[in-house]
């Protein structure tokens, strides 16, 4: 619901905040407080998955809980359609360019500002989205995430549905890879942002299969280097569709090289 909200307001974001007469510049630090505000609504909902709920209440109390209690399936994996949709989908860094070229600097510099701080006056929204949807991938794909995942699948009972780290991987490659046609579709056109995007969960699965930290479990290792090779397959197929744009055509061809690089790398297992 927040980010529903957040997103009429960037359409409505000039009239709300700019006077007939008035500069610009606020209309900069208007986007950038609803930047965060979305950005912050997906955060906070990464702590759904892999979660557990907790308890100090003691044996034989009424209605005691036990010390640990998974959160259900159920609203993990709405967490997790929510934050890959309104945090990684293909919209989430897609605005009107007329309110783009109206997102001015602040003409003041003084001891509390500097209109050059960020190296450019214009906004630089491939940096700030980058940011944004790198922390994001960073916590899904959380060493500690990814062992509560398989541990949460131990404590629950016979029957009783998880989301596993095959669920988590297949829904950040749907999303994050959509446009090579990973969630069932044709391939089609990417934009800068989206490729920035596919570069950096790309470098991730790799790194998460020929070098792998310590803490990772093995289990991630071989589920990223299985989705790796589906996703160098879909890569492939794309390559063939017709009606790429030459950046698009590039950016998969480079993509499919890399994923057969690692996939023939020496992997170097750390020592338990």
């Amino acid at each position: 619901g927040q980010v529903t909200l957040v997103d009429r307001l960037f359409d409505s974001l000039e009239t709300r905040l700019i006077a007939p007469g008035e500069g610009y510049p606020r209309l900069r630090a208007g986007f950038i407080d609803l930047l965060f505000q979305r950005w912050y609504a997906t955060l906070v909902t990464t702590k759904y998955l892999a979660g557990v709920y907790t308890s100090r209440d003691h044996r034989g109390d009424p209605h005691g809980r036990p010390p640990f209690s998974p959160v259900p399936a159920a609203k993990q994996r709405d967490a997790l359609a929510f934050i890959t949709s309104a945090g990684l989908g293909e919209n989430a860094y897609r605005f009107r360019p007329e309110l783009l070229n109206r997102l001015a600097p602040s003409r003041w510099w003084d001891w509390g500002e500097n209109p050059f701080s960020e190296g450019r006056i214009d906004f630089p929204l491939h940096d700030w989205a980058l940011a944004f949807q790198g922390i994001l991938v960073d916590l899904l794909l959380d060493p500690q995430v990814l062992s509560r995942i398989r541990d949460n699948e131990l404590r629950a009972a016979p029957g009783t549905p998880v989301v596993t780290i095959p669920d988590l991987f297949s829904a950040m490659t749907g999303a994050i890879w959509a446009e090579a046609g990973a969630n069932g579709g044709s391939a089609r056109n990417t934009n800068s942002i989206r490729r920035d995007l596919q570069r950096l969960y790309l470098d991730e699965l790799i790194h998460m299969v020929v070098s792998p930290t310590a803490p990772v479990p093995d289990d991630a290792r071989t589920l990223a280097r299985a989705t790796l090779a589906g996703l160098g397959s879909r890569l492939t197929h794309a390559l063939t569709s017709g009606g790429l744009d030459t950046y698009t055509r590039a950016h998969f061809a480079d993509s499919r090289a890399r994923i057969a690089q690692a996939l023939n790398a020496q992997v170097v297992v750390p020592a338990r």
